[in-house]
Protein backbone atom coordinates (compact mmCIF):
# COMPACT_ATOMS: atom_id res chain seq x y z
CA UNK A 1 0.00 0.00 0.00
CA UNK A 2 1.60 3.39 -0.85
CA UNK A 3 0.67 5.19 1.84
CA UNK A 4 1.86 2.40 4.48
CA UNK A 5 5.49 3.12 2.06
CA UNK A 6 5.18 6.54 2.05
CA UNK A 7 5.28 6.95 6.07
CA UNK A 8 7.71 4.66 6.44
CA UNK A 9 10.67 6.15 4.22
CA UNK A 10 10.96 9.32 2.60
CA UNK A 11 14.29 9.19 0.22
CA UNK A 12 15.77 6.35 -2.08
CA UNK A 13 18.22 5.68 0.48
CA UNK A 14 15.73 5.36 3.27
CA UNK A 15 13.79 2.71 0.64
CA UNK A 16 16.96 0.69 -0.26
CA UNK A 17 17.69 0.57 3.69
CA UNK A 18 13.86 -0.73 4.20
CA UNK A 19 14.56 -3.26 1.74
CA UNK A 20 17.40 -4.52 3.19
CA UNK A 21 15.26 -4.63 6.30
CA UNK A 22 13.40 -6.65 5.27
CA UNK A 23 15.08 -9.01 3.32
CA UNK A 24 17.07 -10.06 6.91
CA UNK A 25 13.44 -10.18 8.47
CA UNK A 26 12.49 -12.76 5.62
CA UNK A 27 15.52 -14.46 5.99
CA UNK A 28 14.84 -14.91 10.02
CA UNK A 29 11.56 -16.20 9.14
CA UNK A 30 10.24 -13.59 10.71
CA UNK A 31 6.76 -11.81 9.65
CA UNK A 32 7.21 -8.50 7.29
CA UNK A 33 3.60 -7.29 8.44
CA UNK A 34 4.17 -7.68 11.49
CA UNK A 35 7.41 -5.33 11.57
CA UNK A 36 5.76 -2.69 9.63
CA UNK A 37 2.72 -2.52 11.90
CA UNK A 38 5.65 -1.79 14.76
CA UNK A 39 7.55 0.01 12.76
CA UNK A 40 4.08 2.52 11.77
CA UNK A 41 2.99 2.46 15.28
CA UNK A 42 6.38 3.20 16.49
CA UNK A 43 7.07 0.93 18.51
CA UNK A 44 10.32 0.37 17.24
CA UNK A 45 12.42 3.32 16.64
CA UNK A 46 13.50 4.01 13.53
CA UNK A 47 16.65 5.31 13.03
CA UNK A 48 18.24 5.20 9.11
CA UNK A 49 21.58 3.62 9.26
CA UNK A 50 23.27 0.29 8.80
CA UNK A 51 23.81 -0.66 12.25
CA UNK A 52 20.12 0.22 12.73
CA UNK A 53 18.81 -2.18 10.49
CA UNK A 54 20.17 -4.91 13.22
CA UNK A 55 19.20 -3.64 16.32
CA UNK A 56 15.61 -3.04 14.86
CA UNK A 57 15.80 -6.50 13.67
CA UNK A 58 17.15 -8.09 17.42
CA UNK A 59 14.33 -5.91 18.74
CA UNK A 60 11.65 -7.23 16.26
CA UNK A 61 12.78 -10.25 17.11
CA UNK A 62 12.61 -10.00 21.08
CA UNK A 63 9.27 -8.91 20.50
CA UNK A 64 7.92 -11.68 18.48
CA UNK A 65 9.86 -14.57 20.25
CA UNK A 66 7.94 -16.63 22.51
CA UNK A 67 9.15 -18.55 25.38
CA UNK A 68 9.53 -22.51 25.22
CA UNK A 69 7.52 -23.59 27.53
CA UNK A 70 5.70 -27.54 27.74
CA UNK A 71 1.87 -27.51 27.51
CA UNK A 72 2.38 -29.77 30.66
CA UNK A 73 3.69 -27.05 32.64
CA UNK A 74 1.15 -24.32 31.04
CA UNK A 75 -1.90 -27.19 31.97
CA UNK A 76 0.10 -26.92 35.43
CA UNK A 77 -0.33 -23.40 35.52
CA UNK A 78 -4.03 -22.89 33.97
CA UNK A 79 -5.12 -24.92 36.95
CA UNK A 80 -3.62 -22.78 39.36
CA UNK A 81 -4.97 -20.18 38.05
CA UNK A 82 -8.69 -21.44 37.32
CA UNK A 83 -8.92 -22.34 41.00
CA UNK A 84 -7.85 -18.78 41.96
CA UNK A 85 -10.07 -17.03 39.67
CA UNK A 86 -13.39 -18.95 39.74
CA UNK A 87 -15.42 -15.59 39.09
CA UNK A 88 -13.24 -15.06 35.71
CA UNK A 89 -14.32 -18.74 34.95
CA UNK A 90 -17.65 -18.26 35.51
CA UNK A 91 -17.76 -15.33 33.87
CA UNK A 92 -16.09 -17.03 30.63
CA UNK A 93 -18.90 -19.57 30.89
CA UNK A 94 -21.43 -17.49 30.88
CA UNK A 95 -20.57 -16.12 27.43
CA UNK A 96 -18.35 -13.43 28.67
CA UNK A 97 -15.01 -13.92 26.33
CA UNK A 98 -13.49 -10.65 27.63
CA UNK A 99 -12.62 -12.80 30.37
CA UNK A 100 -10.56 -15.42 28.32
CA UNK A 101 -7.82 -12.20 28.15
CA UNK A 102 -7.94 -11.88 31.72
CA UNK A 103 -7.16 -15.59 32.33
CA UNK A 104 -4.26 -15.71 29.93
CA UNK A 105 -3.00 -12.83 31.82
CA UNK A 106 -3.03 -14.63 34.38
CA UNK A 107 -1.11 -17.24 33.57
CA UNK A 108 1.34 -15.56 31.87
CA UNK A 109 1.85 -13.62 35.15
CA UNK A 110 2.30 -16.57 36.73
CA UNK A 111 4.62 -18.22 34.10
CA UNK A 112 6.95 -15.48 34.27
CA UNK A 113 7.73 -16.19 30.49
CA UNK A 114 6.49 -14.78 27.33
CA UNK A 115 4.00 -17.17 25.56
CA UNK A 116 1.85 -17.08 22.33
CA UNK A 117 -2.40 -15.63 23.35
CA UNK A 118 -4.11 -17.84 20.87
CA UNK A 119 -2.08 -20.84 22.09
CA UNK A 120 -2.78 -19.60 25.78
CA UNK A 121 -6.55 -19.26 25.09
CA UNK A 122 -6.95 -22.59 23.42
CA UNK A 123 -5.49 -24.61 26.35
CA UNK A 124 -7.60 -22.75 28.96
CA UNK A 125 -10.81 -23.15 26.43
CA UNK A 126 -9.88 -26.47 26.45
CA UNK A 127 -9.79 -26.55 30.75
CA UNK A 128 -12.55 -25.25 30.82
CA UNK A 129 -14.81 -26.78 28.94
Amino acid sequence: DRKIVELLFETAEEAKWLDSLFTEVVKAKLDVVKLVNQLVNKKIKTVFTKDSLYQILNNFKKSVTVDDITDDDLKKMIIKVIGLNPKAVGDLKAGKTQSINFLVGQVIREAKKKIEFKRLESLITAMID
